[in-house]
C-alpha cells in the first residue's frame, strides 16, 4: 500500500494509527517537561519534545533516541534499531531504538525511558549544532550580535620586478 500523498490524508492516516494513541498518552507523562509535539517526517510522524526530536513512528513503532548509556537497556530488551538503506545503497543504522511493548502497560517505566531519551537528544551532536544556530539567528533577529564576517582572503604585497 502507498503512503497517502496529501498532507490531510496523511494526518488522517496518522491519527488511525495504533501509535496515535500512545502520543496522547506520553504527553500527558512528560507534560511536566514541556509540550509534546507530533510532525510529519519521511511519510510517517516525529515526536517532539520541547522542540527536540525525541523519537519517530515507523511501521507503527516508536523509535526513540539512544546513547552510549541507554543503549544497553534498549538491546537487553531486544529492541531493534531503526535501519534504512540510502538510495545509493549505502545501508544507515540509526540511534533510534524501538521502544519495547511492555512499556506501553507501565506507565513508570515508560516515563524513566522516554525521558532518558530526551536527555540522549539534548546531548546529540545534531541537536547542539541546530540550538546554536538557532540562537545565531535569534540573536541576529534582536540586533544583539552582528553577523559573521566571512574570512578575507590574505592579499600578498606585490614583489618588486626585476630589472633587468
Amino acid at each position: 500500500m502507498r503512503p497517502p500523498r496529501t498532507t490531510r490524508a496523511r494526518k488522517r492516516a496518522r491519527a488511525t494509527t495504533p501509535a496515535a494513541g500512545l502520543f496522547d498518552h506520553i504527553a500527558d507523562l512528560l507534560a511536566d517537561i514541556g509540550p509534546v509535539k507530533t510532525r510529519n517526517m519521511f511519510g510517517s510522524a516525529s515526536l517532539r519534545l520541547n522542540n527536540v526530536l525525541l523519537g519517530i513512528v515507523v511501521n507503527d513503532r516508536i523509535h526513540v533516541r539512544t546513547d552510549a548509556s541507554s543503549r544497553p537497556q534498549f538491546l537487553a530488551e531486544g529492541s531493534r534499531p531503526f535501519e534504512f538503506d540510502k538510495r545509493g545503497g549505502e545501508h544507515i543504522v540509526t540511534s533510534y531504538y524501538a521502544l519495547p511493548d511492555r512499556l506501553h502497560d507501565e506507565p513508570e517505566e515508560l516515563r524513566r525511558w522516554l525521558v532518558a531519551a530526551y536527555e540522549a537528544a539534548l546531548v546529540s551532536p545534531s541537536a547542539i549544532k541546530r540550538r546554536q544556530l538557532r540562537e545565531r539567528r535569534a540573536a541576529r533577529a534582536r540586533g544583539s550580535v552582528a553577523p559573521k564576517k566571512k574570512a578575507r582572503k590574505a592579499v600578498r604585497p606585490a614583489r618588486p620586478r626585476k630589472k633587468r
